[in-house]
């Protein structure tokens, strides 16, 4: 009886080894082969992503669909929130232009916020070269900057006796909005990076919407007004330019 209960477990050991050596083989063979089959169908995804860049497929649909996911014709990509100092030298002279006066300087001090953005509608370009994809944006663009009217400090630095700097401060008054879209101008450059963070993000995530594999791609963006300078896979950009501290029209 022993004996019997004996062979039964071995006969149930070696069945469930059997089972188990045999779940592992499959098991093994599916790891095995799955790798090769990423390898075919990422290989075949890619492809298709090249040809959809080589027939301008992509550029088209980006031109057509780039507004619709934005919301709006214009990418808002940055900010810039400052305290400026506008400061102007009125100068003047009498007696058809024999005596000069004693100049008034007149100092505006106020908080601007500046906003870049990107026009959708504008020309883009999108090269796949190399397994890199060259975005090539619209030049930076700047809306009407932002003056908090309500918190301007105005005053005057140097006066005269013999002039009204009241009318100095009226005509630096009347300047402020130029002013400010000199400085947003001026400007542009401290945006650059943020740009071109904000154009890849963007791009990604509308062609993973159809290309899964473009989440593995390089992106490099650069903005139309830009060097066109395409170094050993990577762009060259102009180096930045300081913003004016002060503006004396």
């Amino acid at each position: 009886m022993q004996r019997s209960n004996v062979a039964i477990l071995a006969a149930t050991a070696l069945a469930i080894c059997m089972i188990l050596g045999l779940s592992a083989f499959f098991v093994a063979r599916e790891i095995a082969s799955a790798p090769a089959d990423l390898v075919e169908k990422s290989g075949e995804a890619l492809a298709d992503i090249a040809a959809a860049f080589a027939d301008h497929t992509v550029e088209i649909r980006f031109a057509s669909e780039a507004v619709e996911i934005a919301g709006s014709q214009f990418l808002q990509f940055a900010t810039l929130e400052e305290t400026e100092i506008f400061e102007r030298i009125d100068s003047s002279t009498v007696l058809w232009g024999t005596v000069t006066l004693p100049d008034v300087v007149v100092e505006a001090r106020a908080p601007v916020t500046y906003t870049y953005t990107l026009d959708l509608q504008g020309r883009w370009e999108l090269d796949l070269i190399d397994g890199i994809l060259f975005v090539t944006a619209p030049a930076i663009g700047v809306n009407e900057p932002a003056i908090d009217a309500s918190r301007i400090e105005y005053r005057v630095k140097q006066d005269s006796l013999v002039r009204d700097s009241d009318a100095a401060l009226e005509a630096l008054r009347r300047l402020l909005t130029d002013l400010t879209r000199q400085r947003a101008t001026d400007k542009i450059d401290l945006v650059r990076d943020t740009g071109r963070r904000q154009v890849e993000e963007f791009v990604r995530a509308w062609l993973v919407h159809d290309y899964e594999e473009s989440k593995r791609l390089r992106i490099e963006v650069r903005f139309a007004d830009e060097a066109e300078a395409v170094v050993s896979g990577a762009l060259t950009i102009p180096g930045d330019s300081a913003a004016r501290n002060d503006l004396q029209p």
